[in-house]
């Protein structure tokens, strides 16, 4: 039987950051007190991710702020420490608990996570109805292979594969789901020779 030591938030806080046998920084998270380690993500997760938090940016002139991966995560009362891939959140109440180095409950508008297959179902789960919790009107699950996006709200779950409306209680913003899927169209910027 294994027994595990569960962390408050000072001493999840405290610990070193965590690497793998190939020296790779790992991803944590603690969920209840319990310290999740993921692997780094893979290349289409974290274009996936950028792509994503490109597309939500026009919500930041409408006082929120687009959080991608590894920027501070969403603390919560109950020892958990939840780094969602990308979130927004309302800009006013991020800067203040970043300027006053507040580790205190921040309730994001939604949060997405993509999905790979190193993610543990039953964490993730766990980790999108804490996210519910918080007050998040949404929780988005992409899967990239697929080219779906499902949206888990407290009323359940429903699926997208063209387009999504993004919860914000004052925009009316539609996300077009192919640009975030498409790898065919991948323009790389010509650079100059330097002379």
């Amino acid at each position: 039987m294994t027994t595990t030591t569960l962390l408050t938030i000072d001493e999840y806080a405290a610990l070193p950051e965590q690497y793998d046998e190939h020296g790779a920084q790992l991803r944590d998270e603690l969920i209840e007190g319990e310290l999740i380690l993921s692997p780094r993500a893979s290349w289409t997760h974290a274009e996936i991710v950028e792509r994503v938090g490109e597309a939500l940016k026009p919500l930041e002139r409408w006082g929120c702020r687009v959080i991608k991966q590894g920027a501070l995560p969403i603390f919560d009362e109950k020892n958990s420490v939840l780094g969602p891939d990308v979130m927004v959140v309302p800009a006013a109440e991020w800067y203040s608990q970043l300027a006053n180095r507040a580790y205190n409950p921040i309730r994001p508008y939604f949060a997405v996570e993509v999905i790979s297959p190193g993610n543990r179902m039953v964490k993730l789960v766990r980790k999108t109805e804490m996210m519910l919790g918080l007050g998040a009107m949404q929780v988005w699950w992409i899967y990239g292979e697929q080219r779906r996006v499902d949206v888990h709200t407290i009323d359940g779950v429903q699926s997208f594969t063209n387009e999504l409306r993004v919860p914000h209680p004052n925009v009316d913003l539609v996300l077009e789901l192919a640009p975030i899927f498409d790898f065919s169209k991948v323009v790389v910027p010509a650079h100059e020779p330097a002379s």
